[in-house]
């Protein structure tokens, strides 16, 4: 829409709710008579309407980008708006017919149909084009070689660019964010999508995005830079091997392939499968089971009854996050969920920011206090993941979500099913063992899972907790032993025990 066209929607929206507040004050049942005798108060609105909106600049940018500060501006527009109309009817001496509580009703539906209109158009710019994903329970692996994107500038551009990658649906690029050339939008959303930060925080931006698991792949810009800030720009990304080029393809830095070339590759690339085989009978046979789709009812109702009764130890785990920490709360990861598809893991921050404000690297033993460890060690950390289950991201019981990096392709398997808040391989041991006996008892669960088996975990857990993390080398050697017998597992690997670290 373009600007006078957005201006004209917002005046019929406020003089609808002008005429809707009259209307629930009547009944629905008003005379003519009082309804026009209100006709100058809402011509009035109308008219201060098409004023006050563009002196806000409200018609602009709010209808792609969506804060709390913008609509912090409308609910000022809006006042704004009621009150002008009061004085202007006031002064010409024509509120006879005017109700006490009109102005107040008429603020409320106006505050609902400017911000409902503008929500609705984000929310449709976002997803209104995006194709549906099939909900399941048992997923086909869907992992690919996935490109990840930092977009330069916010203009027309930039919404054509993601608009593209929409449409034609590809999973061989990922947009991690935005980065503008300064600071004004930071921190609003564009097509669903975060502005990181300024030109001048790209270093910031990047940091930050790995401590959350994303590693930058290529900077696409999409609007003409100042020399000064492409010369920057080139230099940060020489210096952390990221390739740079416009949204046309052109490659301003880097010998990598052009994202004109990304775009096209809309199958995804699966990875190799070299040392676990999971036949696709046994796969197949898998998914037909009964046991997922009672398995998420379970998660489901389990998770809603947690969720209520452990409000108070998430208040009071937050206050003390904020006590030891600070703020935020909460800290997240990209990692890979069920069928590969990437989601957000979401925990109690209980270890400092990674880097110094000189961006100097800190070990983890100088972020962790005494009370994040105790958090950590009861396992408190983890229970914002309670609503990632309730949504159907995660399981109670299942395969531990890694960071992409750390996902062996030998053992993409795992992805077969819904990570779990707990599983096999933490109460066989957690970070004690290596990270093949993990994905052996991993595939181990996913061949051999049951209502019993997830009992059996969840009381390990519980010992887990009072006790410590322990290696248990029979429930290593006996996943091992059964792999092989299922043919899942192709080496001799029969008689193992386990890694010894």
């Amino acid at each position: 829409m373009h600007n006078l066209e957005r201006i004209l929607l917002d005046v019929t929206l406020v003089v609808s709710a002008t005429l809707l507040a009259h209307w629930l004050l009547t009944d629905f049942s008003p005379s003519w008579q009082r309804t026009w005798a209100i006709t100058p108060y809402v011509l009035t609105s109308g008219i201060a309407t098409s004023l006050i909106v563009p002196a806000f600049r409200l018609e602009r940018r709010l209808w792609q980008y969506a804060s709390m500060a913008d609509y912090a501006r409308i609910c000022c527009v809006a006042l704004t708006i009621v009150t002008v109309s009061l004085a202007i009817t006031y002064s010409l001496d024509q509120l006879d017919g005017v109700a006490r509580a009109l102005p107040v009703l008429q603020l409320l539906l106006t505050l609902g149909g400017l911000i409902g209109a503008r929500g609705i158009a984000c929310w449709w710019g976002q997803t209104g084009r995006r194709p549906r994903a099939r909900h399941v329970q048992f997923g086909a692996l869907h992992d690919t070689c996935a490109q990840t994107v930092l977009l330069i500038g916010t203009t027309e551009l930039a919404d054509i660019y993601l608009r593209a990658l929409d449409v034609m649906g590809t999973k061989s690029v990922q947009v991690a964010g935005i980065i503008g050339l300064d600071d004004q939008h930071v921190g609003r959303l564009f097509r669903n999508l975060e502005v990181l930060g300024g030109a001048a925080d790209i270093g910031c931006v990047l940091r930050r995005l790995r401590c959350h698991g994303i590693v930058v792949d290529r900077f696409v810009v999409t609007e003409p830079l100042p020399s000064d800030i492409l010369a920057d720009l080139a230099q940060t990304a020489a210096v952390e091997g990221i390739t740079l080029h416009d949204a046309s393809g052109r490659v301003l830095l880097g010998a990598d392939l052009p994202i004109a070339y990304a775009l096209q590759q809309a199958e995804p690339v699966s990875r190799p499968v070299a040392q676990f085989n999971l036949s696709p009978e046994q796969t197949s046979r898998q998914a037909r089971r009964l046991f997922w789709s009672a398995k998420r009812a379970i998660d489901f109702i389990a998770a809603l009854g947690l969720i209520i009764v452990m409000l108070p130890v998430f208040a009071l785990t937050a206050l003390v996050v904020v006590i030891d920490v600070g703020f935020p709360v909460l800290f997240w990861q990209s990692r890979p969920g069920l069928g590969g598809r990437a989601f957000k893991v979401v925990k109690f921050r209980t270890m400092r920011p990674q880097y110094t404000l000189e961006g100097v690297a800190l070990s983890d033993q100088a972020r962790t206090s005494n009370l994040g460890a105790f958090i950590r060690r009861l396992r408190l950390d983890e229970l914002p993941q309670l609503f990632a289950i309730l949504s159907g991201q995660m399981s109670f019981i299942g395969p531990r979500p890694l960071l992409a990096g750390d996902q062996p392709p030998a053992a993409r398997a795992r992805l077969l099913v819904r990570p779990g808040l707990t599983g096999l391989a933490q109460v066989a041991g957690g970070r004690l063992i290596s990270p093949i006996d993990k994905a052996a008892l991993d595939l181990s669960y996913i061949h051999n899972a049951s209502l019993w088996c997830d009992i059996k975990i969840l009381l390990r857990t519980v010992a887990l907790i009072v006790r410590g993390e322990r290696r248990q080398y029979r429930l290593i050697a006996n996943a091992w032993q059964e792999l092989h017998r299922a043919g899942i597992v192709k080496d001799e690997r029969s008689d193992r025990v386990a890694h010894s670290g």
